[in-house]
């Protein structure tokens, strides 16, 4: 996935801007209890301004396991 940054809360150590694009890979590995961790990728990070990179960077891959929550991809 990626998107520009439309809002942020301040005062978290913001680690990108309002306008910034952010670019990264989620991966949903099914429902219920017995379904293993969904993943996520680092997140990359672009300056403001930014043409959308989704063919000019390499790949992302989704490998960190999500510990507590649920991705549900539409």
């Amino acid at each position: 996935m990626s998107g520009v940054v439309t809002d942020i809360t301040p005062g978290l150590g913001d680690p990108f801007l309002v306008g910034n694009l952010i670019q990264f890979h989620v991966i949903d590995m099914g429902e219920g209890n017995n379904a293993p961790p969904d993943l996520i990728s680092l997140t990359l990070f672009f300056p403001i301004g930014s043409a959308d990179p989704e063919c000019t960077v390499p790949q992302i891959t989704a490998t960190i396991p999500i510990l507590d929550g649920n991705v549900t991809v539409h």
